[in-house]
């Protein structure tokens, strides 16, 4: 059995850099591991990609993807100032389970 990351809800607008071309998306959750996104036409499987936000570009790849959404494996994991930017909420507040969430990982 393995554990996931615990995934954030979020919000944000990113761009996609894929094969010297960038799109818009959305994202819609995170975890330090990977991201879901809104937005942008289905990619196939093992497709590397790179996301852009701010000054920010974070290298990932992608896991699945379908007509709605593209889910993401980052290639590093997030620290926790990455991960608190890319949602739009400061790091202090993502200490301790805020958002409502309770700390525990989700069972795969």
């Amino acid at each position: 059995m393995r554990y996931r990351a615990p995934r954030y809800p979020a919000n944000s607008e990113l761009g996609v850099e894929h094969e010297g071309t960038q799109h818009r998306a959305r994202l819609v959750d995170i975890s330090p591991t990977g991201a879901r996104l809104r937005g942008i036409a289905a990619l196939t499987n093992d497709t590397h990609v790179t996301l852009c936000h701010l000054y920010r570009r974070i290298k990932a790849r992608v896991v699945w993807s379908n007509e709605h959404y593209v889910g993401v494996e980052f290639l590093q994991p997030l620290g926790a100032e990455d991960l608190a930017a890319l949602r739009g909420v400061m790091a202090s507040q993502m200490r301790g389970g805020a958002g409502g969430h309770h700390g525990f990982r989700e069972l795969r």
